[in-house]
């Protein structure tokens, strides 16, 4: 995901990612790569982000995931 304050500066930092990784034999997948904004609404990491975030049901109360996830990295300097 890469944040960015106008559409037009997204579509550039697209380009230049997408440039990068050519540069080293990668790919963005086509069908996940795209420059969207909060109101049209996305789907990132399997979290639905829109206008109105997180959403809202009609007794005023927030959805709760059925799961959820915490990763987690350890740098081998660190381990004992």
């Amino acid at each position: 995901m890469i944040a960015a304050a106008t559409r037009s500066d997204a579509a550039e930092a697209l380009a230049t990612a997408r440039a990068a990784l050519t540069e080293i034999n990668m790919t963005f997948g086509a069908d996940k790569s795209a420059v969207f904004s909060f109101a049209e609404g996305f789907t990132f990491l399997g979290e639905e982000f829109g206008p109105r975030y997180p959403p809202a049901v009609d007794d005023r109360r927030l959805i709760e995931p059925p799961r959820r996830c915490l990763f987690l990295g350890v740098q081998p300097a660190f381990r004992s």
